[in-house]
């Protein structure tokens, strides 16, 4: 329970400590136009899987979410970064996080193409032409 707690409160510091790099008049419109197009993609009803399909539907807003802001933490400057980004916890040894996170999507991802394969894969022979009947009988 203490870990998602964490969590969430990290979640909340690094979004607002996102929206104000992002409001700073250093950082490009790029960035900006950028975020503005990846918040209308996941509001927009239009997407390349609809919402409504279970799962597939939210798994393509979850990875231009993550592109997106990829390519907006490069465009934003240094120097930006350096003045809103939070110093470290006092029992910091200053070593570099793993990246975990990176190997976790790509195994899920590879889980869902997977999954994805083997349920196509299973309808074609549950329902194949061959053995449905024209008669009914």
């Amino acid at each position: 329970m203490v870990r998602i707690r964490e969590a969430a409160k990290n979640l909340m510091r690094d979004t607002r400590l996102f929206l104000r790099m992002l409001a700073d008049q250093r950082t490009p419109v790029a960035a900006r136009l950028l975020a503005g197009f990846a918040v209308l993609y996941v509001i927009f009803p239009l997407d390349l899987i609809p919402d409504y399909v279970p799962v597939y539907g939210l798994i393509d807003d979850i990875i231009v979410l993550a592109i997106a802001l990829v390519a907006i933490w490069r465009l934003i400057p240094a120097a930006v970064m350096e003045q809103f980004r939070p110093p470290p916890p006092a029992n910091d040894n200053g070593a570099a996080p793993r990246r975990g996170a990176t190997t976790a999507v790509l195994v899920a991802l590879v889980i869902i193409l997977a999954l994805t394969a083997a349920a196509w894969w299973g309808y074609g022979f549950v329902a194949s032409p061959g053995e449905i009947s024209a008669s009914g009988g």
